[in-house]
């Protein structure tokens, strides 16, 4: 006797076979949506990470623009600003030394010549006016951090840049047989002028000439934004020209 026919069991099979395949196709499809993502991720990131160092690099380009352009207006020259290794603005110095500080002195200087015992003496009062700063034919140039606007200033060397002789008075005494002649005075006053020079420069005059630009540096960086990270400069303090 034969089994009776199973009815409905070659639908069964369409049913399950469409299922599997539906469920093939999601995984498939899971599969190809997680690969896209894997592999447009790390595109999408350089490429944001690209964008914020190009941001970054152009805020700090243009913070040292403004460096420049507020040190010119202050102090009628540009320093050369670097961001990084990359030259953003070059040195321009229309002039060549920088004043910052000057002062008013009283020096004297005594002068006497012997000849066969006979002494002659020359006493020189003078006001002098000592200029100090910087010669800007010398290095002064601004370096800065890209990320976090820290800046760095090497400066030249602070020094005396001039003393001007201002007035004078003498008092001369000749001596019976050794007179003072016209030479003799000129020779003192140049004397007198190195004296004061040397004064001049043995004073807190390039010290106070520095710690004031650094001053009107530092206001003028952290008005943009920045702050300083340190101060350089090369020798120290010497008299300038003659």
């Amino acid at each position: 006797m034969s089994a009776p026919p199973v009815h409905g069991s070659g639908s069964s099979r369409l049913a399950v076979a469409i299922v599997v395949v539906g469920a093939a196709s999601l995984l498939a499809l899971a599969v190809a949506g997680l690969a896209f993502l894997l592999l447009r991720a790390p595109g999408e990131a350089v490429r944001h990470t690209g964008e914020s160092v190009v941001k970054v690099a152009e805020s700090a380009y243009e913070f040292g623009k403004k460096i420049a352009r507020d040190i010119d207006s202050a102090l009628h020259f540009t320093p050369r600003v670097t961001v990084g290794q990359t030259v953003v603005v070059e040195k321009n110095t229309p002039i060549l030394e920088l004043v910052t500080t000057r002062r008013q002195f009283s020096h004297r200087y005594q002068w006497t010549n012997t000849w066969l015992h006979s002494t002659k003496t020359i006493v020189f009062d003078g006001e002098f006016i000592a200029r100090a700063g910087f010669d800007l034919k010398e290095q002064f140039a601004i370096g800065i951090e890209e990320k976090t606007l820290a800046v760095s200033v090497t400066l030249p060397p602070p020094k005396v840049l001039s003393v001007e002789l201002v007035s004078f008075k003498t008092a001369d005494d000749s001596g019976w047989w050794n007179r003072i002649s016209q030479e003799d005075k000129d020779q003192v006053i140049n004397q007198a002028l190195a004296a004061a020079r040397a004064e001049a420069a043995r004073s807190d005059l390039p010290r106070q000439a520095k710690t004031m630009l650094e001053e009107q540096l530092k206001g003028i960086i952290e008005k943009n934004g920045g702050r300083i990270s340190y101060f350089s400069s090369g020798a120290e303090p010497r008299e300038g020209r003659k």
